[in-house]
């Protein structure tokens, strides 16, 4: 989670998410998007709808790292590539282009120009009363605008800084939220619904149910989030088996630590001892994870359960040993990179 931002940071992150709530943005061509001028534009692609971000890097999910002169060449190979919804593309001659399976929490470095796939189903929020109960969709999730009331406590880390859109978007990043409360331009996530309090200050909107990106089948019913960082899984819940959506079964192992066999992969900032095991099932060799937990904290993904040790210099790690994996088939990921691309193993 981002902690306070500088006054340039507030401006970039006001920028950026006021651009995607205009009722008409922009369209451009691949070729002609560059930053900070297409910021918050639309480029039309064969596989649907990129929005420019410019000054965000949404990190994680990067599946492949490809050198390319420019930065629609890199949102044309995300549009022509499987599984890619994103990128991440830091200028140079040639500028590294990062492809991403999903659409991770925004983080600012104006350093690069970003692009992420538009779903097509957000709604359009205005102001405050006038937005009060209209529905947003963001990330799979819907989320209905309380204006004037504020749920408070569950505060996910310190609160963040964008406008009423940027912070519903920021919580349908974050696998632990389910409620936001808007004051002023500071954004606080939140991991719980509490009692509401009026207050016509106030900007909130918090998760009524999901939605199918893909086949645009709303579900109203709300599924509750992962269990969080702050308690839900360790110590109450150590050696206890947990069963994940895709069949695969875990047996929690809180103050343990198994060393070493650690994957070429990661490791990966996350937020819960649960978004540390959904990376071990989508991981291929994956057999067991250790997380450190933070706000958020490294999750390493291990090719096999180790001898177990207590952690010996005062560092909180919490563990999950795999007893199967998913009953269902992964399908693994592949990059298919135009002639002029090279493609490397490094991620961002």
């Amino acid at each position: 989670m981002p902690g306070q931002r500088n006054m340039a940071d507030i401006m970039l992150v006001a920028i950026l998410f006021s651009s995607l709530s205009l009722a008409a943005p922009p369209v451009v061509s691949s070729s002609d998007a560059k930053c900070p001028d297409s910021n918050g534009a639309r480029i039309n692609t064969s596989n649907g709808t990129y929005i420019v971000e410019c000054g965000i890097d949404r990190k994680d999910d990067d599946f492949a790292a490809v050198f390319t002169s420019s930065y629609g060449e890199c949102v044309d190979l995300c549009a022509s590539t499987r599984d890619c919804l994103q990128v991440s593309y830091n200028p140079g001659n040639p500028g590294s282009c990062y492809l991403k399976s999903g659409h991770g929490f925004a983080n600012i470095d104006s350093t690069i120009w970003g692009a992420k796939q538009d779903d097509g189903t957000s709604s359009k929020i205005s102001t405050c009363p006038e937005s009060d109960g209209t529905q947003y969709r963001a990330f799979g999730n819907i989320f209905q605008v309380e204006c004037g009331v504020d749920r408070r406590g569950g505060d996910i880390g310190p609160q963040i800084y964008t406008n009423f859109v940027g912070c519903i978007e920021a919580c349908g990043a974050h696998p632990d939220c389910v409620d936001v409360t808007l004051s002023g331009a500071a954004c606080y996530l939140k991991n719980n619904l509490t009692t509401p309090v009026f207050d016509p200050t106030f900007w909130g909107a918090q998760i009524i149910g999901t939605y199918d990106k893909q086949a645009t089948q709303v579900s109203t019913t709300f599924v509750a989030p992962l269990p969080t960082a702050s308690g839900s899984r360790c110590p109450d819940q150590n050696g206890t088996i947990v069963t994940r959506s895709c069949g695969s079964r875990y047996q929690v192992e809180c103050d343990v630590d198994r060393f070493g066999n650690d994957l070429h992969v990661g490791p990966y900032d996350v937020y819960s001892l649960d978004s540390c095991i959904d990376k071990c099932d989508k991981t291929t060799g994956c057999k067991d994870i250790s997380w450190q937990p933070g706000n958020p904290g490294p999750c390493y993904l291990k090719s096999v359960a180790g001898t177990s040790y207590q952690p010996f210099d005062g560092r909180t790690i919490w563990a999950a040993r795999q007893l199967n994996g998913c009953s269902t088939t992964l399908v693994p990921q592949t990059v298919q990179a135009s002639p002029t691309a090279t493609v490397t193993s490094t991620a961002n």
